[in-house]
């Protein structure tokens, strides 16, 4: 029913490396005051926050499936051809463009909501979800960021919503919450996420298959987040020819859109 675990195996010389950076890192911990993340959030620009891990870890494994959420740090879970885990933040990673290695050796989760930019660290190790690849290129990730960049999708979910990619399922649940939501349809391109990470809520419907076979005149509006990049979205054929049709239609990642909408953030 579920998928496999798969443990990558880490050489000791890594293991013994990734420990001390993180003695290292502890012993820096950044002395802002603390917060509690939220998903209300809405920061100032060129911010440094420093939220309480604890509370953090707790908000992201409430919101997926029980047997990932008790996943320890690190540990592969087969979804489909791809890998679920928890990735272990702060650590070195030069890669993932939602993070950067902060001259101090500090890691840090960058924020950026238009113009508003800044920096969210931890008070000790988090795990962030990932969804990512076999060759372990990263797909999608829960992070502060990626939960900000879409609290505009909300906002613009009325009637009866047509959302293109259900991913780890935050956006399908908040949407399915809102009074003014009549009715929930995801479409969802890959049968191992949706199968994954359904949830059951009566407003809600998951169909496995391309978003675009949809017929958008049937919906109310319209959320898409289905491209890697956040800007990534901006000028694609398909996404253009149906905002020439439908009024109502938001998609992750339009830069365009996103520049005009920067103050709903």
């Amino acid at each position: 029913m579920f998928g496999i675990p798969d443990v990558r195996p880490v050489s000791e010389k890594v293991k013994s490396h990734m420990e001390q950076m993180r003695e290292f890192i502890l012993d820096n911990v950044p002395k802002e005051p603390v917060s509690v993340w939220s998903e209300d959030l809405t920061p100032k620009n060129n911010t440094t926050l420093t939220f309480d891990a604890d509370k953090f870890d707790e908000w992201t494994r409430s919101l997926l499936p029980p047997h990932m959420a008790k996943l320890p740090l690190g540990e592969m879970y087969s979804v489909g051809d791809n890998l679920f885990r928890f990735r272990p933040l702060p650590l070195i990673l030069t890669t993932f463009r939602m993070f950067s290695h902060a001259p101090s050796g500090v890691m840090r989760s960058y924020l950026s909501m238009g113009p508003r930019r800044g920096i969210c660290r931890f008070t000790r190790e988090v795990g962030i979800p990932q969804l990512i690849e076999k060759n372990h290129s990263v797909w999608m990730a829960l992070t502060p960021m990626e939960v900000l960049t879409q609290r505009p999708g909300l906002k613009k979910a009325k009637g009866k919503v047509l959302i293109g990619g259900l991913g780890m399922g935050w956006q399908a649940r908040r949407v399915c919450e809102r009074k003014t939501v009549e009715s929930v349809t995801v479409y969802e391109i890959n049968e191992a996420v949706a199968k994954e990470f359904a949830f059951e809520h009566p407003k809600l419907k998951i169909v496995t298959g391309n978003v675009w076979i949809a017929d958008p005149m049937q919906y109310d509006s319209i959320l898409l987040d289905i491209w890697n990049g956040y800007g990534s979205a901006s000028g694609t054929p398909q996404l253009e020819a149906w905002k020439k049709i439908h009024k109502r239609i938001w998609a992750w990642g339009d830069v365009g859109d996103w520049a005009l909408d920067h103050s709903r953030f």
